[in-house]
């Protein structure tokens, strides 16, 4: 008797599953596509944080993330004056309450009227991939039929629906390495700036377009980040640095240089009119020839500036060698800037060249200055 009605239980558990995977309007490959989003490790349960609206007014931009109108995000916290939010994009910002006008959306009225197409009036430009983080949030929500609606309606905008997961994968991974260098060159902390790039190193290793230039940068950030480790524990002299200190101490501080792209395709620049005149490069630049030894010792450093070149999408980070290099340029009126066989900043071809320049120039320097060539 025990035995049978251990049976009998058992069934009705079994058909009771059977019925709700039956019943349930998301089909196997929506749970799929849905399971996989979270192991990417970009959000929690959805369903817990209002979707809002934010607006950056207009004298207030200074992020051109911000320039293009309305975002919609989920509002994970309001406190000390900000409001922290995860946008769609998948990146987390903190804007001052100051800055932005922000409002909430019911989230099951705003996924039918993007299901309906009516969404347009309220937010421009939405993609594949924020409509699919969208109908993440429903499914969260328990709004099943919606989220599988909404995920259809993802497919139906995928520039590859047949490869709907494939083109997801490609375009999250594309707009992170966008979002976290663009954070990195506006001063996010290089630890955590290091953290989200393995992140990413990890969900999409076949990310070709940009899985290289996010493991090098990645792997560069935490020799860094343990440099800045070191120097934290360090005593700061009592009395201001001078000569050759204050030069190597100028040099280290490049690392957060982050210049300014006039222009794609164009060039990061660190001494233009845009940059600080108390910066790093500036002052290193007014010490003129006293700091030519040491900058081309620099030339050959490959920590990272805060500069990112950018063609469409970031390219890569500038070196401090590279940085080192503008600023002998600007000193001795020289070219010294050359190139390896992929376009990029090549070191020891530059170093070489500023090294016989000064060789040449310290001679004729050293009878008035008493510089000479290392």
């Amino acid at each position: 008797m025990k035995g049978g009605l251990w049976f009998a239980t058992l069934l009705i558990a079994v058909s009771g599953s059977a019925l709700t995977a039956e019943t349930s309007p998301l089909s196997r490959e929506d749970r799929k596509l849905l399971e996989w989003f979270n192991t990417l490790g970009y959000a929690g349960n959805l369903a817990i944080d209002p979707l809002v609206r934010i607006t950056v007014l207009e004298d207030k931009v200074v992020d051109r993330r911000d320039a293009g109108g309305p975002q919609l995000g989920f509002l994970l916290s309001e406190q000390g004056g900000r409001f922290k939010v995860l946008l769609l994009s998948l990146t987390t910002r903190s804007f001052p309450k100051s800055d932005v006008r922000m409002e909430r959306v019911e989230l099951a009225d705003f996924a039918r009227e993007v299901v309906a197409g009516n969404d347009g009036d309220s937010v421009a430009d939405l993609e594949s991939k924020d409509i699919f983080v969208l109908a993440h949030a429903c499914a969260d929500a328990g709004l099943e039929q919606l989220a599988h609606d909404m995920i259809v309606k993802a497919r139906a905008a995928s520039r590859e629906p047949d490869h709907f997961q494939e083109a997801l994968a490609y375009d999250f991974a594309f707009w992170d390495l966008f979002n976290t260098l663009t954070d990195y060159r506006l001063g996010a902390p290089r630890a955590e700036v290091r953290d989200r790039l393995k992140r990413l190193v990890n969900n999409f290793p076949h990310f070709d377009e940009g899985i290289e230039l996010a493991r090098d940068t990645q792997q560069t950030l935490s020799r860094m980040v343990d440099e800045d480790r070191r120097l934290a524990k360090r005593t700061s002299p009592k009395t201001a640095l001078e000569g050759e200190a204050r030069i190597r101490e100028l040099i280290f501080s490049l690392r957060d240089e982050a210049g300014f792209q006039f222009s794609q395709p164009g060039s990061v620049e660190f001494l233009g009119p845009f940059s600080a005149p108390t910066s790093p490069a500036n002052q290193l630049l007014a010490a003129g020839y006293a700091a030519v030894p040491q900058l081309i010792e620099a030339l050959e450093n490959t920590r990272l500036t805060r500069g990112v070149y950018y063609r469409t999408s970031p390219r890569y980070v500038v070196t401090i060698g590279e940085c080192a290099a503008q600023i002998l340029q600007r000193i001795s009126g020289e070219s010294f800037y050359l190139i390896d066989s992929r376009g990029r900043f090549n070191p020891k071809a530059t170093k070489a060249r500023a090294e016989a320049w000064w060789a040449r120039h310290s001679r004729q320097l050293q009878p008035a200055t008493g510089l000479r060539a290392r």
